[in-house]
Formats: structure tokens, sequence, C-alpha cells
């Protein structure tokens, strides 16, 4: 079915506000905090891990765009252990960041499990594809190009 020029206008008008939203550092900053509330909301349901006898108990500070979190190495990996799809999208993202450029599933899903991130499935490679297509919001495919960030694609479908 094809899209209705209300829709294109619709999702041209996202775009457009998107890639201005992008330019702006405090939007950055709110999508770093709003991932550790999904860490925290990820941590309150789960049922907390003791650390291991011997674990290092050193006081460490770790700050992303400029929202921080100062704990043992120990609770702060407690603090990390996101949703394994989340932990495949945020591999997946730094890596398209890192080589400023649109990657194909497998090249993607190669660099995600050098990471050592665990990878579900019997097919690893489609289960990145489904996790990277799961963040929409961050992350768009174009056929034949393969996955990049959004803020790459100009509001008449253009990329960098």
């Amino acid at each position: 079915m094809a899209e209705n020029h209300l829709l294109r206008a619709a999702r041209r008008e996202a775009q457009e506000l998107y890639d201005e939203l992008v330019k702006i550092p405090a939007f950055e900053k709110w999508r770093a905090a709003m991932r550790v509330v999904e860490i925290y909301e990820a941590e309150a349901k789960s049922e907390p891990k003791k650390p291991k006898p011997g674990a290092d108990r050193s006081v460490v500070n770790v700050s992303v765009h400029g929202v921080s979190a100062t704990g043992t190495a120990a609770a702060i990996a407690h603090t990390t252990n996101v949703p394994n799809s989340v932990q495949i999208q945020n591999a997946g993202i730094e890596f398209l960041r890192q080589i400023g450029r649109r990657a194909k599933s497998k090249e993607i899903a190669d660099a995600v499990r050098e990471k050592g991130i665990e990878i579900r499935g019997s097919d690893y490679v489609a289960t990145v594809a489904a996790h990277m297509s799961n963040a929409k919001a961050i992350v768009d495919n174009v056929r034949g190009e393969g996955y990049g960030l959004r803020e790459w694609t100009k509001p008449n479908g253009a990329t960098h």
C-alpha cells in the first residue's frame, strides 16, 4: 500500500524535528539520563546480586554525558546489568558512531560479539538485526545500505 501524502509529510516533519533536537546538547544528556533510568528500572525489577568474595571494593566514578554514578566497581557493574536487547542496541549504536557510516547487519553483529556481549538465538546476525530494528528512535535501516544513525539521514531521505 502506498503512503499517503499526509503520512509522508508527518514523517518529514518528525525527521526535521529530530534533526534539530540532536543538535542540542541537552537532548543528548536527556537520552543518556533516560538510559540510566532504564538501568535502574531493570535493576529494581531483578533481585540484587551479592558481590563475589574478593571482588574489587574500590570506589569508582562513571560519567556519561554528564550523568554520573559513584560506588564500588561491583555496584556499578550491577547497575549496568541492563537488558540484553539494550546492550546489543547500545553496542551497535556505538559501533556506528565509531565507523561514521552505515553498516550491514553482519558487520554490526560481529562488532557486538567482539565486545563480549551475549547474543541469544540460533542466528546471531538475525538477532542483532532484530534488536537494531527496534531502536527506531536512533537507528534506521536503508535497504541495500544497512543500518545508520537517524541523525545522518536528511529530511529528503538522503544520507550523508
